[in-house]
């Protein structure tokens, strides 16, 4: 890798030049990573089977434990139970994550560093509540959307408590696990394309999903969300705009979100041809969403690759070695 790009440290471990640490290739030349046991658990596969399951029975299990409790079925729980079942959700997936890491990666947790977190999650929330709300105006100012009433802020709540959910849990798995593992020996572009798939398939079975709604999700949210992560090579910038892209857009707008309706401070009714306003799935099925998500994840790749954060794959580095 060039100089000016990264700077190589011990156990193929890099710096880059804003300071942040980025773990790429674990160590495998200790007499502890040398036991045929070690190098079981510790292959790719299934190191990503193990940590994704690890983080989500983590955070499902407290909080279905904690509805049951209560007695208060997801779609009907009160406001205050969801936040707290929410709340033991994302506490429990990312203290799985982090012992995964600790325990079979054998480093520290980088990528949810702490150092410059506030920063780059509330430049995710405006960057992913901006981009809903450019994807709303330009879908209003074809016919497609239209306000029909408002709620309480009240209201916003139960759109809040999903959103945090789907922001901290789901980018652990997709990108701190599925697209993290795959890249280091794959490369971020094969990554990229396996890690957005495996996105878009994740939403296939939500209400009123189709077809075109998952590839949707798949080349829009997925090289979006993974961009994020390859330019901060951090989870908090892609959690905030995931964050922000679900709360305005089921919270703020009262649109359908993935396909599933919830209140919001605005109700509102979409209208006209589905490859315009998303139809029952909601504006993650629009074209207008695609052409906006391609376009700001092109400038994060962009960015990474003058960065030298391009990871090659294992077949292009030359004498196994990592470089840009």
């Amino acid at each position: 890798m060039a100089q000016h790009g990264c700077e190589r440290l011990q156990n193929e471990t890099y710096l880059m030049r804003t300071g942040q640490p980025i773990s790429l290739i674990l160590d495998t030349t200790s007499p502890r990573a040398r036991k045929w046991y070690w190098r079981i658990v510790r292959f790719p596969l299934a190191r990503l089977i193990l940590a994704a399951f690890m983080v989500m029975l983590a955070a499902s299990g407290p909080f279905v434990l904690i509805l049951l409790a209560f007695d208060q079925p997801v779609g009907n729980a009160s406001d205050g139970i969801m936040l707290l079942a929410v709340s033991a959700a994302v506490i429990g997936g990312v203290l799985a994550y982090w012992l995964y890491v600790r325990l079979i990666e054998w480093r520290g947790l980088e990528e949810l560093a702490m150092r410059g977190a506030l920063k780059e999650t509330g430049l995710g929330v405006i960057v992913g509540v901006g981009l809903i709300a450019a994807v709303i105006g330009v879908i209003a100012l074809t016919g497609g959307y239209r306000i029909t009433g408002m709620n309480p802020p009240s209201a916003m709540v139960g759109a809040f408590s999903i959103a945090v959910m789907s922001g901290c849990v789901e980018e652990i798995v997709a990108r701190g696990v599925i697209f993290r593992i795959v890249e280091e020996s794959m490369g971020t572009w094969i990554s990229t394309l396996i890690s957005a798939a495996l996105f878009g398939l994740l939403h296939a079975n939500n209400p009123n999903a189709t077809t075109f709604s998952s590839i949707a999700i798949a080349v829009s949210a997925g090289p979006l969300l993974a961009g994020a992560y390859v330019l901060t090579r951090r989870l908090w910038l892609c959690m905030g705009i995931h964050f922000g892209w679900n709360f305005a857009l089921a919270g703020i707008f009262g649109a359908a979100m993935s396909g599933n309706d919830m209140e919001g401070l605005l109700e509102c009714e979409l209208s006209g041809p589905e490859w315009i306003s998303g139809g029952a799935f909601g504006p993650e099925a629009s074209v207008v969403t695609i052409t906006m998500c391609i376009a700001l994840s092109v400038v994060f790749y962009v960015l990474a690759a003058k960065r030298g954060l391009i990871v090659k794959a294992f077949w292009n580095r030359r004498g196994g070695k990592w470089r840009r």
